[in-house]
């Protein structure tokens, strides 16, 4: 640091490190340099995001124009609001809703009684599909019917990935029509994600903890009164 205050910092463009001599030769410098320009690793959301916005159009609707669309409103099967009808009800407690991308409708996909690790087993693994679930838990002693909204988003084509991400308000729009107060909203891309420790975290967030204030040791054998010496 002492050299580098001498010289003057403005006037150093790179800092390299290393171990051996042979790492500070021509081609040392040049192995540095490559792995500075490289790009960083992406996760596979950041990947499929990349995608949808490099190829990110598609048709919405009937309309004849190719554009963007940041929500469209399908028209929603009978099968749909009747399946919500009966998770509203207990009927049900998971109903899975899927999109027909040929007939562009919003259709259903199942709608049955399962438990929690049984739910993710349903996720399609190679297209999206939008999921509810009422889960049925206990946190603290307090007995909680939490509805988890959860988008699923595997490794799919561009386009139908789009077509459901654009879609994501209109389907949860069907529940809250139907006076279904959703707890959770989740998008995941690995069915993995949706187990009982994410749903807990997500739901019961941890509480901050509070910081004690410090406590000055008592003196040994109790306060003593120490009188001045006259």
């Amino acid at each position: 640091s002492n050299l580098k205050s001498s010289v003057g910092a403005n006037y150093i463009v790179d800092e390299i490190f290393g171990t051996v001599a042979s790492e500070f030769n021509s081609a040392g410098f040049q192995a540095w340099k490559k792995h500075q320009e490289a790009e960083v690793p992406l996760t596979q959301l950041e990947i499929q995001k990349n995608e949808e916005l490099e190829q990110g159009v598609f048709k919405g609707g009937a309309g004849t124009s190719t554009a963007y669309v940041h929500g469209v409103a399908f028209p929603i099967d009978d099968s749909v609001l009747e399946a919500m009808d009966g998770f509203k009800a207990g009927t049900y407690n998971y109903v899975q809703v899927a999109i027909d991308a040929t007939n562009e409708r919003i259709i259903l996909a199942q709608a049955d009684t399962l438990s929690l690790d049984m739910v993710p087993e349903s996720f399609p693994t190679n297209e999206p599909r939008f999921h509810f679930y009422r889960w049925s838990h206990t946190y603290e002693d307090d007995q909680f019917d939490s509805i988890v909204y959860c988008y699923s988003c595997p490794s799919s084509p561009v386009k139908l990935r789009m077509l459901y991400s654009s879609s994501k308000a209109n389907v949860s729009s069907i529940a809250e029509s139907k006076g279904i107060n959703l707890d959770c909203k989740l998008e995941i891309s690995d069915r993995k994600e949706f187990n009982e420790k994410e749903l807990t975290i997500t739901i019961h967030p941890p509480k901050a903890e509070q910081k004690k204030a410090f406590a000055k040791p008592k003196p040994k054998g109790g306060r003593q009164l120490i009188r001045n010496k006259e």
